[in-house]
């Protein structure tokens, strides 16, 4: 955690990479400012200082009331060696992705209305015979965001942009290598004619399965066009990609990262009750943030009423379940939005809850379930809610195998901090703890006895009761 991390930097180095890839190409237009700020959800400042920068460096020529051009030409040997060094991030946002987006892409087909559909419809009507491959793969991009318009969660939309952007890989002249989904691109309208079909019979279930398998395929041709490309550079040591997914989508502010890590810290026991946590000071050595960061982040632990600020002597735990009653007012807008995003986190975890289960299962231990034990047997009230979305998050985050879920798992769970607030808004909020606790017991006893359907039926069940309550109380206090 750096406090020199800027969004304008992301997107520098977002858009440098796909120049450098060969996905923009030269003598080419870069994006308009407009289509660059819907795109990325940026400010048009930001836009305009990235491509300043990109102009000041030689990626683009830019002029004014003119798109700014690609002026950057690599040679076969750089743009193959550019792709080459993704090669792991994209073959693991594949899988990882392959894991997270097909019960997403389902369950928007469940909720699809005659408007959405008439949307799909007509993306798969506007690919004509002849169309280019950009063509083609523009409409079905507009298909498989039409699918999760039904979710009115601005989180998922941000998370299906980042995906489809992340996984394009491009389709170079100067590579005089075969583009790996040419043959899948030939064939989309057919494909997105069955699902059509599929949605309109509600055989929700098979397309599902053909989402994971259409992941599966283009994941086996991304690695085999991979492998033509070592035939013009040499493979290069692979860059670790720090994603910022949706969450650079300012969902997040460097304030609540340092108040989840010290919540983390909290929770692991790193801090005993009325023992002191780091002054200001040392939090700014710690994490390398300036002081009003530091300041903001316990700030915000007091209000939840994790800890206590004593004048003149400093920060202390504030001892278990002393959530600060009536110390936040949910109609405030900011707060409602932050409310709105920790639901719109929730939602992503319910619909996704057997996928993930299913895949950290076999690696589910009981020292992993150890201190969910210890946490229940002494929370109390609401308090299970955010304990059980702490830990089974926090079991997400450590034991997924692609490092591209771990990213999201980790910047989702920074969102839910927000759901603290539900906690600290007041005693009028009904919560049922007793069914959350339930669902905890019945996930740590399948952890025991190896009982992997009963797993993925208790994750799915505990978040579906969190974000439902959840849900219920905050309609409940704004009035809705």
């Amino acid at each position: 955690m750096r406090q020199d991390r800027h969004y304008y930097e992301y997107l520098y180095n977002s858009l440098v990479m796909q120049i450098e890839c060969g996905l923009l190409m030269p003598g080419g237009q870069l994006p308009s400012q407009s289509e660059l700020c819907r795109e990325y959800n940026a400010g048009i400042t930001t836009v305009r200082k990235v491509i300043r920068m990109l102009s000041a460096a030689g990626y683009v020529h830019s002029s004014a009331g003119r798109r700014a051009k690609i002026t950057f030409q690599g040679t076969p040997e750089s743009y193959a060696a550019c792709l080459l060094r993704r090669r792991a991030g994209i073959s693991d946002a594949f899988r990882g992705l392959g894991v997270l987006m097909p019960p997403l892409y389902t369950e928007g087909a469940r909720r699809c209305t005659l408007a959405d559909l008439n949307r799909l419809q007509s993306a798969i009507h506007r690919i004509k015979a002849g169309a280019t491959q950009a063509e083609v793969y523009h409409h079905a991009r507009s298909f498989f965001t039409a699918l999760l318009r039904p979710f009115h969660s601005a989180l998922v939309m941000d998370l299906e942009a980042d995906a489809e952007n992340f996984l394009q890989v491009p389709d170079s002249p100067f590579l005089k290598t075969r583009e790996p989904f040419r043959e899948l691109v030939s064939r989309a309208k057919s494909w997105l004619e069955s699902a059509f079909g599929l949605i309109e019979s509600g055989s929700y279930e098979l397309l599902g399965q053909r989402i994971r398998a259409m992941y599966s395929s283009a994941c086996t041709a991304a690695n085999q066009y991979m492998d033509s490309l070592e035939n013009i550079a040499a493979p290069e040591e692979q860059a670790t990609e720090n994603r910022l997914w949706f969450v650079s989508r300012g969902h997040s502010e460097l304030y609540a990262e340092l108040a989840m890590s010290l919540l983390r810290r909290i929770a692991v026991g790193e801090f005993k009750e009325n023992q002191y946590l780091p002054s200001i000071p040392e939090l700014m050595r710690q994490y390398g943030v300036v002081k009003d960061t530091a300041s903001r982040a316990l700030s915000f632990l007091n209000l939840i009423g994790a800890v206590r600020t004593l004048d003149k002597k400093g920060t202390v735990i504030a001892g278990k379940n002393k959530v600060k009653r009536g110390s936040v007012e949910l109609k405030e807008p900011l707060i409602r939005r932050r409310v709105e995003l920790f639901l719109d986190a929730m939602q992503i975890m319910v619909v996704t809850a057997r996928a993930n289960a299913g895949l950290i299962f076999p690696l589910m231990e009981e020292q992993h379930i150890r201190q969910l034990e210890e946490k229940l047997d002494h929370a109390e009230g609401g308090h299970i809610n955010s304990i059980a979305i702490q830990v089974i998050v926090g079991h997400l985050i450590r034991l997924s195998p692609y490092y591209s879920l771990r990213n999201i798992y980790e910047q989702l769970n920074q969102v839910m901090l927000w759901g603290y607030y539900l906690e600290a808004a007041g005693e009028n909020l009904h919560f049922a703890p007793e069914k959350v606790g339930n669902g905890v017991r019945n996930y740590i006893e399948a952890v025991k006895t190896g009982d992997c359907s009963a797993f993925l039926n208790a994750m799915e069940f505990t978040f579906s009761e969190i974000y439902g309550q959840a849900r219920a109380a905050f309609l409940a206090s704004v009035g809705e």
